[in-house]
């Protein structure tokens, strides 16, 4: 699946650069797609998977870039079920 490989290659470069907020950005981003779409598939145990995946490099590029990620952040941890 693309969502894999792209998560796949962004893991990568975060090993590579872990500094660099957009990495992180895009790993948080393509798990918070997959969890919508299990979400519209009304296959929430998955989603929320997908939505908790996305929350720590979504945390880490809002604690290198806090102006430009910070909601992005909001928006992930609203989506988790607690």
């Amino acid at each position: 699946m693309l969502f894999r490989r792209v998560q796949s290659q962004c893991s990568e470069l975060i090993v590579k650069s872990p500094n660099e907020a957009l990495y992180h950005r895009d790993l948080a981003v393509s798990h918070y797609n997959i969890g919508v779409i299990f979400e519209r598939q009304t296959k929430l145990a998955e989603a929320n998977r997908e939505y908790m995946e996305a929350y720590e490099p979504a945390k880490k590029a809002a604690e290198l870039d806090p102006d430009r990620w910070k909601g992005f952040l909001a928006d992930v941890e609203s989506k988790i079920s607690k």
